[in-house]
C-alpha cells in the first residue's frame, strides 16, 4: 500500500518490518486520538522521539541516547512519523499550514487514515 506525504513523497508502507508496523500502530493510536479529540502536539512529539520509537524506525545508539541521522530520515517508518507530526501540527495549530492552497489537507488525511488502517493491521 502505498502512503503520500505532504510534501508529495510516495512511500511503500509494506517496506516496512512487522516491528515497524507494530510500533507505528501505536504512535497512529496516540495520533488519532489527538487529532479527533485535540491535546497538546508536545505529548505526540515525546513519544516519537522516546526511546520505544526510535530504535525501531531506525534511529542511532550513541552514548547512551537516540540519534536521528540523514541515514534514519530515509527509513519509511520515520518519514511516515515524522509526516504523521506534520498532520497533526497543521491540525491543531502548532504550524503554519503552507500547503492549504495546494491540497485539500482533509481529503488528503482521510486518504492518508485509510492507507495506514489498511497497512498496519497485524
Amino acid at each position: 500500500m502505498a502512503y503520500r506525504t505532504l510534501n508529495g513523497t510516495e512511500l511503500d508502507l509494506n517496506a516496512m518490518s512487522l516491528e515497524q508496523k507494530r510500533t507505528i500502530a501505536g504512535v497512529f493510536a496516540m495520533y488519532k486520538r489527538l487529532y479527533q479529540q485535540g491535546g497538546r502536539i508536545e505529548d505526540f512529539i515525546n513519544f516519537m522521539y522516546s526511546d520505544e520509537v526510535l530504535p525501531v524506525v531506525g534511529a542511532e545508539l550513541r552514548e547512551s541516547r537516540y540519534w536521528v541521522t540523514e541515514e534514519t530520515r530515509r527509513v519509511v517508518a520515520f518519514q511516515l512519523i515524522e509526516d504523521l507530526h506534520f498532520r497533526l501540527a497543521i491540525k491543531l495549530g502548532s504550524m503554519l499550514d503552507d500547503t492549504r492552497e495546494q491540497i485539500d489537507i482533509a481529503r488528503d488525511d482521510a486518504e492518508m487514515h485509510l492507507a495506514l488502517e489498511e497497512s498496519i493491521v497485524i
